[in-house]
């Protein structure tokens, strides 16, 4: 393994845009939902932790793993994410820098920050049809995010009242992932310099 594409959905009660993703992260309520993955140019899979399904122990190595590049889009927020994860759920697979509460970044890599300096769109779905990639993200994204990744007035939603969307969501996940992935392996703008 020498590289590792993720995508994180996550849950808060804190507005991410507002407060941002330390303050995010921070909240007690915090949780990551889905975890999708690939390893090199293998396929996406997504770990559904509402459902109690683990990370693979290789992957949880990987994360701490200085030989292992970790790319992400927006790759700050997974960075963030998965050190309050890993500190939380899997310590001994938490490895971090100066005051150590977070991953170190080194080993880290960010497709929207490569995009931007090309002068690229910073949305991952606008920058996938500039480039003219024929993969493209759902639609249903912001729906689902709304649905449960904030929450309601009656508080944060259980996948298990909404399975069809849950469903749908575990596929969005993935498409992200693989569109990010398709970035990373397929177009040759990001291929050059990954």
């Amino acid at each position: 393994m020498t590289q590792l594409t993720l995508d994180l959905e996550t849950y808060s009660p804190i507005d991410l845009a507002r407060c941002g993703v330390y303050r995010y992260t921070d909240h007690p309520d915090f949780r990551i939902l889905l975890f999708a993955y690939a390893v090199d140019d293998g396929e996406v899979k997504v770990v559904d932790l509402t459902k109690g399904e683990r990370i693979p122990e290789e992957i949880l190595s990987a994360l701490t793993d200085p030989l292992v590049t970790k790319w992400a889009f927006n790759a700050a927020f997974e960075r963030i994410c998965l050190s309050r994860h890993l500190r939380e759920k899997h310590g001994p697979h938490f490895v971090s820098y100066g005051e150590g509460k977070y991953l170190d970044p080194l080993g880290w890599k960010c497709s929207q920050v490569m995009a931007s300096a090309f002068g690229f769109p910073l949305s991952l779905k606008d920058l996938g049809e500039t480039l003219g990639l024929p993969e493209r993200k759902m639609d249903e994204g912001s729906r689902l995010i709304r649905l449960f990744s904030l929450p309601g007035p009656e508080g944060r939603r259980n996948p298990s009242d909404y399975p069809k969307e849950w469903e749908l969501f575990k596929a969005y996940n993935q498409r992200d992932s693989f569109f990010a992935k398709v970035l990373l392996h397929r177009h040759p703008l990001f291929f050059k310099v990954s």
